[in-house]
């Protein structure tokens, strides 16, 4: 560790070994206790502000905003898929930097690094980003009637229907609880041979589906919701949103046939029928 440490100050040749062996400097830090906060301080990652240039967390701790409390991070498989995630979205504009962790090791690695420097890692996937505690209370007083309509419709797909405050651009996401599994913990351990039905019941029984109440999408399904006349059209959309956002939130579908056929009919609602008024 001590060389490696020696070998860190030379960026150039510090980034090719890392290229090479990363992955057992995170193994050493997900099981060595006794050397992990060393092991942590050889880390690197890219990152949102970072895309081509390895950053340590310490780099990111000295940039961090003033009042910032957490260090955001993010797993997934690509920095470009990362990079688009709805997740983001809010936290990037207002000036934070969030870590990308691309590797499936890194799943199991970040679990034994809760803080740096005293500050928390927070996975933006994850319930519990707040920005403004008042707005969010007032948000989900003013979309009571909507938020119990989606949970209603959805039932038992999800555990519970909140604001978000983490949208700006995205009608709704699906995170997980705290201490349930990441949509990439899920896909790695889909993937793994000796899966079984109470694993898939644990992680399906952890979605959470946060809305952004401002977004054209939602304010309309809010309006038509209130009339009788309108539920069945509502709820075919919100199950339609669900599986979008299940996609959009890093998850895999279990049946996309059926979600293709949900689009095709959406299509041909919106495109085939209002050209056939037109002609």
């Amino acid at each position: 560790i001590e060389l490696l440490t020696e070998l860190s100050e030379d960026d150039d040749k510090y980034n090719k070994f890392y290229d090479n062996y990363n992955k057992m400097i995170k193994l050493g830090v997900h099981e060595d206790s006794k050397h992990r906060e060393k092991l942590v301080e050889l880390l690197r990652f890219y990152s949102a502000n970072s895309t081509t240039d390895y950053i340590t967390l310490n780099n990111y701790v000295e940039k961090m905003k003033e009042g910032q409390e957490s260090i955001y991070y993010i797993t997934g498989q690509n920095t470009e898929a990362m990079s688009k995630s709805p997740f983001i979205e809010k936290i990037r504009s207002n000036g934070h930097d969030v870590l990308y962790f691309t590797d499936p090791i890194d799943e199991y690695m970040v679990q034994n690094i809760k803080e740096y420097k005293e500050k928390k890692l927070v996975d933006v996937s994850k319930e519990g980003i707040k920005f403004d505690e008042e707005n969010l209370t007032k948000q989900t007083t003013e979309n009571k009637q909507l938020l119990d309509f989606i949970k209603e419709t959805l039932g038992d797909k999800v555990t519970e229907v909140r604001v978000s405050d983490r949208l700006n651009t995205t009608p709704c996401v699906l995170v997980t609880a705290e201490f349930g599994w990441t949509a990439n913990m899920e896909r790695i351990m889909k993937s793994q041979a000796m899966r079984n039905s109470q694993m898939d019941q644990f992680m399906g029984s952890r979605k959470i589906m946060e809305i952004n109440p401002e977004h054209n999408i939602m304010k309309t399904l809010k309006n038509l919701s209130q009339e009788e006349d309108n539920k069945k059209k509502c709820t075919d959309i919100v199950y339609l949103l669900y599986d979008t956002t299940m996609l959009n939130s890093g998850f895999s579908l279990e049946k996309p046939s059926e979600y293709a056929n949900k689009v095709n009919r959406m299509i041909e609602l919106g495109f085939c029928d209002e050209n056939e008024k037109d002609d």
